[in-house]
């Protein structure tokens, strides 16, 4: 008996390829496919890609797909590199201690720039497109509906202290309904890990940011709109020109 991949796997190439419709597509159910079903799971494992990654890279491809079977998966397997890139790693702050109290936890995390010493980060759909709520209709035709954009606890020390100070503060309550509520909200705050692994559907990156805007250093905010508004007629205009 032949290797065998993983039932998740099989489903995600059988839906990548119906949204495809190529003409050398392997049949399912026969060997061919599931020995291209074992090569993908293999390459799948060697990211470290689980099933969430890949059914948005599928739905990234779909964007400007490659025309022959064989060339899906280094486009799916490109499309999970594009996404995790967007999402910048956290090398300033490395493991260390809890500070102990929350002035320390500010003075640790002065310099840093994804939550602005705040210890909350914003982070954005990415679909994101400038209002409150994001839209789509999910492979069944079901409409989904999502906040575009939402604030949860930075990775910085400041922000792990507040996220810790939350938790205590929720085990410390004596209500039983508010400290669920207290819990409920601290999780739903948590998650940054993943945002930075490109294992959810947000990323600190600002969808509708102009790439390439050149903020003036030590300059006061209208320094910073001037160079804003003219990145956006940058981009726009190479829009109309592509």
């Amino acid at each position: 008996m032949g290797l065998t991949a993983a039932a998740w796997v099989l489903r995600a190439m059988s839906r990548h390829a119906k949204r495809l419709s190529l003409p050398d597509v392997p049949t399912p159910g026969t060997d061919e496919f599931e020995d291209h079903a074992v090569a993908w799971e293999r390459a799948f494992g060697r990211i470290g890609a689980n099933q969430s990654d890949i059914d948005r890279a599928s739905l990234d491809v779909l964007e400007s797909p490659p025309s022959w079977w064989r060339e899906q998966l280094p486009a799916i397997l490109a499309a999970v590199e594009a996404e995790r890139s967007s999402n910048p790693a956290r090398p300033d702050f490395p493991d260390q201690p809890e500070p102990a109290d929350r002035k320390s936890a500010e003075l640790a995390s002065r310099t840093c720039t994804d939550c602005n010493a705040s210890g909350f980060a914003e982070v954005f759909h990415r679909r994101h497109a400038g209002g409150l709520w994001v839209e789509w209709e999910d492979r069944f035709g079901e409409v989904r509906k999502a906040r575009s954009r939402r604030v949860i606890y930075c990775d910085c020390p400041l922000g792990k202290w507040l996220k810790t100070a939350n938790e205590r503060s929720a085990s410390n309550c004596k209500d039983t309904y508010e400290a669920d509520r207290q819990r409920d909200a601290v999780r739903s705050m948590g998650g940054i890990e993943g945002v930075r692994a490109g294992r959810t559907d947000y990323t600190l990156t600002d969808p509708t940011m102009p790439v390439g805007v050149d903020l003036p250093i030590g300059g006061n905010w209208r320094d910073y709109v001037a160079a804003w508004a003219e990145a956006v007629r940058v981009r726009d205009r190479e829009h109309q020109h592509a």
